[in-house]
């Protein structure tokens, strides 16, 4: 089955976006500005992703959250050819990317408890590792009540690790209750000044947490 056609350049709008990210140090700014389209709910989210994986094909990360966004509106044989080109790719880059799609592949699997599994072992590796954020959905859609409490634990420590600095991990944060917030100076806002948003998306495989 061919490939879904994956198009774009480097000054595209990836470009656009991680110019006025504000991106944290150390973090890839292709990778943060992926996050910060999927946690945007915009029209762009799946055009950027597909213009990072057209211009970087070798990139198991993208073409995971690629996965990710899109999952709901591919066939099985088309999102299993996909992860597999992934975790391909991730195997050249390094332990965090294999970590990152195989979380990716568990969750666009529905396998949510065994994703919420992985997710505490990969932030003990991986701190505050943004990317691996997109997936904390998984604690709440198990349905399992001591692994929503341990999700919503697993983020407060996580988002204190990451600092108020890191607009995803504090709009991830947001729905918790304020009694039970880390203090934190400053406004939580985008940014580009943008209030955050909860942890629920609409497109694909990618959902929050219920009953927050």
């Amino acid at each position: 089955m061919p490939e879904p056609v994956l198009s774009g350049g480097e000054g595209s709008a990836v470009g656009a976006t991680v110019a006025g990210s504000g991106v944290a140090p150390g973090t890839p700014a292709r990778e943060q500005a992926a996050v910060d389209a999927l946690l945007s709910l915009g029209g762009q989210t799946l055009p950027l992703l597909r213009q990072w994986v057209g211009s970087d094909p070798g990139s198991g990360v993208a073409r995971a959250l690629l996965a990710l966004a899109t999952c709901g509106r591919w066939d099985k044989a088309v999102l299993k050819e996909q992860l597999v080109i992934a975790r391909r790719d991730a195997l050249a880059a390094g332990e965090r990317e294999v970590s990152l799609v195989y979380g990716v592949f568990l969750h666009t699997h529905r396998q949510y408890r065994l994703t919420a599994d992985h997710l505490v072992g990969h932030f003990a590796h991986w701190p505050a590792d943004e990317p691996a954020g997109l997936l904390l959905g998984a604690f709440h859609a198990s349905g399992d009540a001591a692994y929503r409490a341990h999700g919503d634990a697993l983020t407060e420590d996580q988002a204190v690790v990451a600092g108020p600095a890191s607009w995803p991990w504090l709009s991830w944060l947001a729905p918790t209750p304020p009694a039970t917030l880390p203090a934190k100076p400053g406004p939580r806002t985008h940014r580009s000044g943008r209030p955050p948003h909860k942890r629920v998306m609409s497109c694909g495989c990618l959902r929050g947490p219920q009953g927050r």
